[in-house]
């Protein structure tokens, strides 16, 4: 990891706190790591699949990361649909990590089926009622549209849309509502044509505080 932060300040400037000293040794880096043991740890991107997930590609995931070294304690590890649901979710984030507050987020497709989480679904309508009602913390977007299935993604977006985008940022950060937003930029194909805006499920981003 430190190889890598060294190479992106190389490239984009001094952005991550990593120096050249920590790429070349892997006994100063675990140095470094055991010095900052105790800090505060937010994991601000995380995934769990619904109990009635049909999405298997992601088992394949974990097993290619087990075979990589990339994380020891998947090596050799059969790995099963139920590694991705939330009971192993909460071992790995809270029980097997330091992280002390963890954001869950879902990710719609333009097929129900493979939502990760069973959230409400809509566009401008919805967004009022959400606000009203389920009072999330903060919003989350993809500009692809359908991140799991780019294949069907009708909905692409951008953040320059003064149409789409502009009305519903407005609207979900009035004072006394929504005061933030994330949006995670993904590639697509470039022979779909451009549609309208994916859905930002108002329930797709929520803390996650351990208990």
């Amino acid at each position: 990891m430190a190889t890598a932060f060294v190479a992106m300040n190389e490239v984009y400037g001094p952005i991550y706190g990593a120096s050249p000293a920590e790429a070349k040794s892997v006994e100063t880096a675990q140095a470094r790591a055991a010095g900052l043991k105790d800090q505060f740890i937010m994991d601000v991107h995380t995934h769990f699949l619904r109990d009635d997930t049909r999405l298997e590609g992601f088992v394949r995931g974990r097993e290619a990361v087990g075979k990589a070294g990339w994380n020891p304690g998947l090596v050799d590890k059969p790995q099963t649909i139920e590694d991705l649901k939330y009971p192993n979710w909460f071992k790995e984030i809270y029980l097997d990590s330091d992280t002390k507050v963890a954001l869950i987020s879902g990710s719609p497709s333009e097929d129900k089926r493979d939502w990760f989480l069973t959230n409400d679904d809509g566009w401008m309508d919805e967004v009022d009622r959400a606000i009203a009602t389920l009072k999330p913390d903060s919003w989350k977007g993809y500009t692809v549209g359908d991140n799991t299935n780019k294949d069907l993604a009708r909905h692409p977006w951008r953040m320059d849309d003064e149409k789409l985008v502009y009305p519903s940022m407005r609207r979900s950060s009035r004072p006394g509502t929504t005061s933030s937003a994330c949006t995670r930029a993904c590639s697509r194909p470039r022979s779909r044509s451009a549609g309208r805006i994916s859905r930002l499920s108002p329930a797709s981003t929520m803390s996650a505080r351990q208990p």
